[in-house]
């Protein structure tokens, strides 16, 4: 009888060589994922020394069959020894560890990971090599434990597949080599395994014990040749798909950590620059801001998009989780270098913290040879690739130049556009908005029929009515501002006069008076008959704003609703009014203070007063071991949570990307029931979507849910079949009701829903409707006597 003990590897067999090949194999190919993080390849210096000094404990301690306990002390002295000259080379002394090598290991442990994430990519390999070697001696040291002590492979999937989702959401969102690398993942796995089932030394000895003839043996191996081929493919051609899909360079929603752990630029703090386009074009005429050289035939220089309007300015969304406020660190793009387009950029006289940019922006790197900012300066943009602008806390200043790799997509056609619907983009609600604009909006768009007549309309009507002016000096009188008393006065007047800054936000305003998804956008682009527009120099003369509007497969379009500069009315001074109308003066514009364009966290002011004080070369190692103990107490703590969190993250994937679009709106609408279980809210089984919808309108009075219900009813079981424009409609619907419960009850009870297994216990005993077969009639009215179905 051969024990469990017998069949696990042990020193100097050829099981514990294969064992050990395989695991360091693995390793580094998850160790790969760090690739398009860092810039070159010096990562593979922390990520080799990682896994081998892990392999090499992991082997050391089960041939003396050390206890875990020994070999998580081994591991841990094993780290402070070798971490530094493998990922803290500049703290060591010849590659001998010092005492600030010792005490960066220990904060290390946990200040690593929030500088790891908070980098703007590339990262710089000798200032965050700690987290990779990290990763891969804890990966190295648990799979090959696991390996040479237990019997089963199978537990040693448990670390690599985690370390393999910790380099994902630590990485960016592009990959290196996606599909060779999940082939050869799976290739390496299912061969290890294969053979590690042959070696089994209970197999041999129950075929050595079972008589059978030479032919049958001969069968029996074919077949096995035959399955262990079939594995291969299927491995090949499974890691091929599965890593494409991880990880293809086309895909935009990969999630990844540092998209939702960097704490968020609010460009609400910043001055909006449109209060400022009056005095740019008057002060700055002539001088060249900054010279653009690549620009492609009809782009246009981007600053700053805005869309949430207060009655005295235009600005950004404060809401820094979607459109114009989502400012995300600066980071390496997903589109094919090959089809993206070099245009370089040179300051001349232009401050300010708003990047100028073009098209949807996948790569900027600074220029070091030309008065260039330092590697600060790439920590300290921001991009926003909803609205294509740039955000630089730092502030650019005269001189410095950096270089833009980014996509320029071709502006659709009229005739595409003839039939195109407006896009489900939420906008910023505006508020204060000067009484006639809802008015003339629907005026001016009486004979439109379709979105585009609708929009051209509002444009034809504002240039064929108003007459162009800055209001400077021999100009025709044009207040600047935009605010709603300029407003009101601009229309109420005999004469419309301004120039592009009031045009552009009152188009803006009668859009989305009518419901039409629409922004201002402020920058530069050359006049029609500027003969050399290459370089592009940018001026206070060429400086203009505009509408974009947003179409369903088109994204977002250009429309200019201002007059061209040379219709200007026939009399310079403002014809009297007649019967002027009673208006509210608002309150006039607060002198805004300069904003300190370096947003400081707590933890930045405490690091900055940290660095005032000398150095102290005492190591306090009490703290270091609380850091390591609480460390592994809070992960144990929070893998609960996560999994549920990573669940329902899943549950509504799966959801919203159903096959047919009458399952995506079921889908949305067990989205809302599922959020609703969890914030304790009684949903009865066998209720109808109204009836449940009926139960939530009680529970949340201020929810329009029975409509949502009852449109839901129509699209899933209605004679015309819905589509994908219905479904992506219905799922924007569905995320504001679910706000709006959640914004209903308080944060507790919010926090508490969240992590909540209501919904996904009592997920089984409900039906539910975005599952059911694409084309069975007979179980989608089975499930309409559901309450999810």
């Amino acid at each position: 009888m051969i024990s469990a003990r017998d069949a696990r590897a042990r020193p100097g067999d050829g099981r514990m060589v294969i064992d050990l090949i395989a695991i360091t194999l693995l390793c580094a190919t998850i160790g790969w994922g760090f690739q398009p993080v860092f810039e070159g390849f010096g990562f593979l210096v922390p990520v080799g020394i990682g896994i081998a000094l892990g392999v090499a404990i992991a082997m050391l301690a089960a041939a003396r069959r050390w206890p875990l306990p020994l070999v998580a002390v081994a591991t841990i002295v094993g780290y402070f020894l070798v971490g530094g000259p493998a990922a803290l080379p500049a703290t060591t002394f010849f590659a001998v560890p010092t005492l600030e090598s010792f005490s960066t290991l220990a904060t290390g442990t946990v200040t690593a990971w929030k500088s790891f994430l908070t980098a703007g990519l590339p990262l710089d390999i000798a200032e965050h090599a700690l987290v990779p070697f990290i990763l891969m001696l804890v990966c190295a040291v648990t799979s090959t434990s696991l390996a040479l002590r237990v019997k089963s492979a199978a537990w040693t999937l448990v670390p690599l597949g985690l370390s393999a989702v910790v380099v994902a959401l630590l990485g960016s969102r592009t990959a290196a080599l996606p599909v060779s690398v999940g082939a050869g993942f799976a290739v390496v796995l299912i061969a290890w395994l294969g053979i590690r089932h042959a070696l089994d030394p209970s197999r041999h000895l129950l075929q050595a014990a079972t008589e059978t003839t030479a032919v049958h043996l001969r069968v029996v191996r074919r077949r096995r040749m035959v399955a262990a081929t079939a594995v291969l493919v299927v491995a090949m051609v499974g890691g091929s798909a599965g890593g494409a899909y991880l990880f293809d360079s086309d895909r935009t929603d990969r999630v990844v950590a540092r998209d939702y752990v960097v704490p968020p630029l609010n460009p609400y703090d910043y001055t909006s620059p449109l209060q400022s386009f009056r005095a740019f074009v008057r002060d700055h005429a002539d001088t060249a801001q900054f010279t653009v050289t690549g620009l492609p035939a009809g782009a246009r220089v981007r600053l700053a998009a805005l869309d949430a309007y207060d009655g005295l300015v235009l600005h950004a969304s404060d809401d820094v989780s979607s459109g114009s406020g989502r400012f995300l660190p600066l980071s390496a793009g997903a589109a094919d270098a090959k089809s993206l387009t070099r245009v370089d950029v040179l300051v001349g006289d232009y401050t300010g913290v708003w990047l100028p940019t073009v098209g949807a922006v996948q790569e900027l790197t600074y220029d070091a040879g030309a008065e260039a900012i330092d590697a600060a300066a790439r920590r300290s943009t921001f991009y926003n690739d909803q609205t294509q602008t740039a955000l630089n806390t730092g502030g650019l200043r005269p001189g410095v130049a950096y270089t833009l790799e980014t996509s320029i997509a071709r502006a659709p056609s009229q005739t595409s556009l003839t039939d195109a619907q407006f896009a489900a983009v939420r906008t910023p609600p505006a508020i204060n908005v000067p009484e006639d604009i809802a008015a003339l909006a629907a005026q001016a768009t009486v004979d439109a029929a379709t979105p585009l007549e609708k929009v051209e309309a509002l444009a034809g009507w504002l240039s064929s009515s108003g007459y162009f002016s800055h209001g400077l000096e021999g100009d025709a009188p044009s207040l600047s501002g935009h605010g709603a008393v300029r407003l009101h006065d601009f229309l109420d007047g005999d004469t419309i006069v301004g120039d592009d800054e009031q045009y552009a936000v009152t188009m803006m305003l009668m859009a989305t008076q009518l419901g039409i998804p629409a922004r201002v956008v402020m920058g530069w682009y050359p006049a029609a008959d500027a003969a050399d527009t290459d370089p592009f120099v940018a001026t206070g003369d060429n400086l203009h704003a505009w509408v974009e509007v947003a179409f369903a497969g088109h994204g977002w379009v250009a429309f200019d609703a201002a007059p061209p500069p040379d219709k200007v009315p026939r009399e310079s001074a403002p014809r009297p009014r007649t019967d002027p109308k009673p208006q509210v003066l608002q309150p006039p514009i607060p002198p805004q203070e300069a904003a300190d364009d370096t947003p400081i966290a707590p933890h930045d002011r405490d690091d900055g007063e940290e660095k005032d004080k000398p150095e102290e070369k005492v190591t306090d190692w009490g703290p270091m071991i609380l850091t390591l103990v609480g460390t592994g107490a809070g992960t144990v703590f929070l893998a609960p949570l996560i999994i549920v969190l990573l669940v329902k993250a899943i549950r509504r994937r799966r959801r919203q990307r159903s096959a047919s679009a009458p399952a995506r709106i079921a889908g949305g609408w067990d989205e809302i029931v599922d959020r609703a279980v969890d914030l304790r809210v009684p949903i009865h089984d066998g209720a109808t979507r109204v009836e449940t919808a009926q139960t939530l309108q009680l529970a949340f009075p201020d929810v329009a849910v029975v409509p949502l219900a009852r449109r839901a009813d129509a699209s899933i079981y209605g004679p015309a079949t819905a589509d994908g424009s219905e479904a992506e409609a219905f799922w924007q619907e569905a995320g504001r009701v679910v706000h709006g419960m959640r914004r209903s009850v308080g944060r507790g009870h919010r926090m508490r829903a969240r992590i909540s297994l209501r919904s996904v216990i009592g997920a089984r005993g409900r039906s539910r409707g975005g599952e059911g077969p694409d084309d069975d009639t007979s179980a989608l009215s089975a499930a309409a006597g559901k309450g999810r179905g």
